[in-house]
């Protein structure tokens, strides 16, 4: 028996926001929505390769109820749509499962002019370390370039209370969060924070304190083909002077070792006091496949899955990407993807024109399957 139904939507989002329906899950603190870029923004508009400022590529969406996914965007920003993809993933399994996983909260921060963090309150949350807050939208106010403002990290720091940190200083920006704590027994969670100066590259140390502070616990995934990365990147901090497409941001890919993550800019990379943060999400049943594309394209790309997996029903992509450049031809670099068949990645991105380096992680959870289920099986 399937323990996880995950759905998959793409939409074009007007400038006043837009809904997508999907089949109703059970219950909204089984299943949650997962932006399928990035950036944690947009695509870009479908019908247009002209340049966009940071307010243009916001979005961020939320599963407002069981039937139903909500698109929002900047209400001063261009009037193209913007295309979105997102994955919803919902637990199936029974109440305190070995694979379950519980929605605590769904938060909005906003965060006003000159101001480089927020809190927001939490509800429902047992242990702080088994949770991974998912930014679901970082959705800048600034009308020039702004591509510092529209990075972002969150921290859950307290059962009450979660901590998300933007860069850049110019203008006011929403981050959607949706934090979800990871109860079953077969999980493992981990976390890494490094602040660099202007490193083009470096290594994560994975921790399993949720601070991700590289003074805690050091943690092991044991095998990378069972664990999945969420990178979360911030640009400059309280500064404005590096915006260029090849500032922001990184690609993440698994370190040396298995306690490690590492993170590659493009040379053009001019950042300072930039931070990186991961969450590492582990399973032994879950089976992790990893490329690589270099295809810079306006439009669609398409890359090959290794192995195929049994069904896009059951897995789900993460995608991160560097682009070289140093001006603000946005959005450059800004890329989504979304499962199209059992042997195939979509990426979507608006403009071409620079030299792009693409990873994707396809996770498939097909593999996890009930408890009850594995014992039937093992019975006949």
């Amino acid at each position: 028996m399937a323990e996880f139904l995950v759905q998959h939507d793409q939409t074009s989002v007007v400038v006043a926001g837009s809904t997508a329906s999907i089949t109703a899950v059970r219950s909204l603190s089984r299943a949650f929505a997962m932006m399928s870029n990035n950036r944690s923004m947009s695509g870009g508009p479908p019908a247009s390769a002209t340049t966009q400022a940071s307010d243009d590529m916001a979005l961020a969406v939320e599963l407002t109820a069981v039937g139903t996914l909500t698109y929002s965007r900047v209400a001063a920003s261009s009037t193209n749509p913007m295309l979105a993809e997102a994955s919803v993933v919902e637990y199936l399994g029974d109440p305190g499962g070995p694979n379950e996983f519980i929605v605590r909260s769904r938060v909005a921060v906003n965060i006003n002019t000159a101001v480089t963090s927020k809190t927001g309150t939490l509800t429902g949350v047992v242990d702080i370390d088994k949770c991974i807050p998912f930014i679901t939208g970082i959705k800048s106010e600034s009308s020039t370039a702004g591509g510092a403002r529209a990075t972002a990290y969150a921290i859950v720091d307290s059962t009450t209370q979660i901590t998300v940190y933007v860069g850049g200083s110019a203008s006011r920006v929403s981050v959607q969060v949706v934090v979800v704590e990871f109860t079953g027994s077969a999980w493992s969670v981990g976390h890494g924070l490094l602040a660099s100066t202007t490193a083009d590259s470096g290594t994560i140390a994975l921790v399993a304190e949720a601070d991700g502070d590289a003074a805690g616990t050091s943690f092991d995934v044991g095998d990378w083909a069972t664990a999945c990365i969420f990178g979360q990147h911030r640009g400059d901090v309280a500064s404005d002077a590096n915006q260029a497409i090849a500032d922001n941001y990184p690609i993440y890919y698994p370190g040396a070792g298995t306690t490690d993550v590492d993170f590659l800019f493009h040379a053009d990379h001019d950042g300072v006091t930039n931070i990186q943060v991961v969450h590492v999400l582990q399973h032994a049943d879950m089976a992790v496949q990893r490329m690589s594309s270099t295809a810079s394209h306006t439009g669609v790309s398409d890359v090959a899955i290794p192995t195929a997996i049994s069904s896009v029903d059951e897995a789900f992509v993460i995608i991160s990407r560097t682009t070289s450049g140093t001006g603000t031809a946005y959005g450059r670099g800004w890329v989504c993807a979304r499962l199209t068949s059992t042997t195939n990645v979509e990426m979507y991105c608006h403009r071409n024109g620079v030299t792009i380096a693409t990873r994707i992680q396809v996770v498939d959870l097909s593999g996890i399957v009930a408890a009850a289920a594995v014992r039937r099986i093992f019975i006949v």
